[in-house]
């Protein structure tokens, strides 16, 4: 299976939309198990990087840097785009 077509399950998953907000705080969940996806048959430098990505791009969204979760997964795409073509 493709990485577009696990994303695509993870972001329709039923429900999805009741886990973003969580007692006032962005829930950030989505973005780690995109991680975990995007970390599939990535060698080990890589699979770091996704890990700092990820930390980085869960603080930016509780902080309301982008307003929805999509937005966010594409910005981490595009992260770990770049990261890895390193």
């Amino acid at each position: 299976m493709d990485s577009k077509s696990v994303t695509c399950s993870v972001s329709a998953t039923p429900g999805w939309e009741s886990e973003l907000y969580t007692s006032g705080v962005r829930n950030t969940q989505f973005l780690e198990r995109l991680a975990q996806v995007l970390k599939v048959a990535k060698n080990a430098a890589c699979q770091r990087a996704i890990g700092r990505l990820l930390a980085s791009m869960k603080k930016r969204y509780e902080d309301g840097e982008y307003e929805s979760p999509s937005e966010a997964e594409s910005a981490f795409r595009r992260l770990v785009d770049e990261e890895c073509q390193k």
